[in-house]
Order: structure tokens, then C-alpha cells, then sequence
């Protein structure tokens, strides 16, 4: 980040809240009064925190890196991020056509053989705009994946998912309505790093990593020179590192830390990132359609677009692995957002998101 980058680094055992935090008097106060709670309850081994406010970067920890053997948080402990994957997919999407590489509007069907038979429903095709913006009419998975949670990403191939689509039937006009789809967003990460010629992590370090000196977003923990990375948790169990097949990569393949995902919110609510980088980013959080959920909200690519009770418009995106949860969410007209990182997976759906919607509404109130 080419700012300054201030950090307050904040980490809490298990005790009660003061009572400044009953009342919380400013956005530390608050955070710590909103975070506390999840570290308490035992719902979350560790969280890290990093906020955004036009310039001015904080960063907060909670809990331990590991329930064996501790271990403090800091700005650069490393975690799975899972599906916020998506938003970097959809980037070189729009990056991609910048360059005129490829064409938002080109049928999925152009980017594979006669042998592969991508469905249509009547006369409308499939195409890529429609995978980032989850309109595909594509499922969640595939009916041919397995049932094994631990390798479910990391077992299906390419032949599996050419089974898949040449024998699926469509069931609504393809952009008639959202539906999250893991596979729709793996293929097109998939054809974008076929039609360059590279692997998928390669693509995203060339066209993103490096733009924003995101030296420590990888494919694997192994890849970054430290041993500073916090251990996934389901409950007090510990869980390995989830694997991703080249079809599923591009749904949520990538770690990171705290330190480079401000880099990245920072280049969503900036100019810093330059050229074609920045202008794809805008390009993602343009309205492409409605989204199912929250009611009521919309989704640019990969980026959903809800209002929250407090009036502001926020883009955000969650993500979930075998035992990890993460959040990002920005407000384009206050400059201001928020990163989670979390090494535990909470077995309430969208928990993560809860979370964040709090963060962000405690950053608008101060």
C-alpha cells in the first residue's frame, strides 16, 4: 500500500466487557464490544480485523491462532479466504476485456470443442458475464461431485465437469434469476486461464497479485517464507488446508492475510491499483442484476450490492472452507471497509456475514 499504513493492534483473552464497551464511546470501543462476544461464546478460535477509512488502515486480533498451541494474531497471519476467490475471478474477467482478450459477452460454448455441449435454454447461451454474476441458470455443484466435504473441490476434474454439462438440463432463462453457483464461477476461471495459456494462479499473480503488491495472497500456506498462519478449526478440531481442483479454482482457491487484503479494499476504493487494473475493479461493482439474498439486494460481478438498515449501500463478499470464514465489504461513497478473517468455521449459515454487516455499520456510525 502506497499510504501509511497505521495499525492498532488489539488482542484479548477470554474476560468480560468493561463497561465503556456496554457504551461504547468510539469504533475501538465498539468493534471490541461487537467482537468479543464470538471469541466468549467459543463460536471462533481466532479473528482478524483490518478496517479501512479513506486512507487510515487499522488492524484488531482476537483469540489464538491455534486452540493447541496459541500462538497471537497479527497483520500478517495467513488464512484461507475461500469464495471472496470469487471477486478476484471476476476481476481478470473484466480485466481480460479490457485487453480485449476476451469479450464479457462470448458464449461459454466458444471456449470449448464440439465434443463438449454447453446447454441452452430455447436460444439463449450461457455466457461469461453470466457466470460472474451467478445469472447462468447453472446449479450451486454439480450433480456428479462427491459427497466427501474434505476433498469435494479437490477430486473433480475436468472430465468430471464435461460429464456434467453435456448432459444438464437447464430449468429457467439463463439470466432470469441469481443462483450461487461454485461451478459457474470454477469454469470461468477456468476457460480465462485456457484462453491465457497459464495456470489459474499464475493469471491472478500477473494480472492482480503483483499490480498490488500482494506478495503473500498463494495457492498454499507452504508458499509464503513464514509459519505464521493460523490453523483451521471446526469446533476444537483441527482441520488440513482445503484443495481445489483446476475447475474449482477460481471459486475459492487463494490464502492470504490481513496485511494484503487492505491492499486490495484499499484498490477497490481507490486509484492506486492504475490503468486497466482500477478500471476493471469499477467494472465489477457496476449493477449487473437483483440478488437473492439479503432481499432486496443486487450483485455487480462477484460482488453482491446490499443496503443496510442504517441507509448505506455496501459491496461485499463472504467466504467459507472446511474451517475457515471471511468477509470484505466497502461503502464506494464514504471510502470506508472492512476485512474478517477468521480460523473457524461457523456452522450457522452466513455468520461471517452477520459479522460484517455489524463491522460495517459501526464504521458509519462513527
Amino acid at each position: 500500500m502506497k499510504n501509511i499504513l497505521i495499525l492498532s493492534i488489539i488482542t484479548f483473552g477470554l474476560f468480560g466487557c468493561d463497561q465503556e464497551e456496554i457504551n461504547p464511546r468510539n469504533l475501538t470501543e465498539e468493534i471490541n464490544m461487537i467482537a468479543k462476544p464470538y471469541i466468549l461464546s467459543g463460536e471462533r478460535v481466532g479473528i482478524a480485523i483490518g478496517t479501512y477509512d479513506n486512507g487510515i488502515t487499522q488492524f484488531y486480533s482476537y483469540g489464538v491462532k491455534s486452540l493447541k498451541d496459541g500462538g497471537e494474531i497479527d497483520e500478517n497471519t495467513m488464512f484461507e479466504i475461500g469464495s471472496i476467490t470469487k471477486t478476484f475471478t471476476a476481476t481478470l474477467l473484466a480485466k481480460l476485456h479490457l485487453k480485449g482478450d476476451v469479450d464479457m459477452e462470448d458464449p461459454l460454448q466458444q471456449y470449448f470443442d464440439g465434443t463438449i455441449i454447453v446447454p441452452k435454454y430455447n436460444d439463449q447461451e450461457i455466457r461469461l458475464k453470466q457466470l460472474a454474476n451467478h445469472t447462468s441458470s447453472l446449479p450451486r455443484l454439480p450433480s456428479n461431485i462427491g459427497d466427501n466435504e474434505a476433498t469435494l473441490f479437490e477430486e473433480y476434474d475436468i472430465e468430471d465437469f464435461y460429464s456434467f454439462i453435456n448432459s444438464y438440463t437447464l430449468t429457467r432463462p439463463i439470466g432470469s434469476k441469481s443462483e450461487y453457483s461454485n461451478i459457474g464461477m470454477g469454469i470461468l476461471g477456468y476457460v480465462l486461464k485456457e484462453q491465457q495459456n497459464k495456470t489459474y494462479f499464475d493469471l491472478v499473480r500477473d494480472e492482480i497479485l503483483i499490480p498490488l503488491g500482494m506478495d503473500e495472497t498463494v495457492l498454499n500456506f507452504e508458499e509464503v517464507n513464514h509459519t505464521n498462519v493460523a490453523t483451521g478449526h471446526v469446533g476444537s478440531k483441527q482441520k488440513t488446508q482445503m484443495k481445489f481442483s483446476e475447475v474449482f479454482e477460481g471459486a475459492g482457491v487463494l490464502n492470504s492475510n490481513i496485511s494484503d487484503m487492505m491492499s486490495y479494499l484499499e484498490a477497490q476504493l481507490t486509484t492506486h491499483a492504475g490503468g486497466e487494473l482500477s478500471t476493471a475493479m469499477q467494472m465489477t461493482h457496476t449493477k449487473t442484476n437483483t440478488y437473492h439474498t439479503p432481499e432486496g439486494s443486487d450483485i455487480g460481478l462477484a460482488w453482491i450490492v446490499t443496503k443496510l438498515e442504517d441507509g448505506q449501500e455496501i459491496h461485499w463478499h463472504n467466504g467459507g472452507t472446511l474451517s475457515y470464514n471471511s468477509f470484505m465489504g466497502f461503502n464506494k461513497s464514504t471510502g470506508t471497509g472492512v476485512v474478517i478473517l477468521m480460523n473457524s468455521r461457523n456452522m450457522h449459515y452466513s455468520g461471517e456475514v452477520n459479522f460484517g454487516f455489524e463491522l460495517m455499520t459501526a464504521l458509519n456510525k462513527y
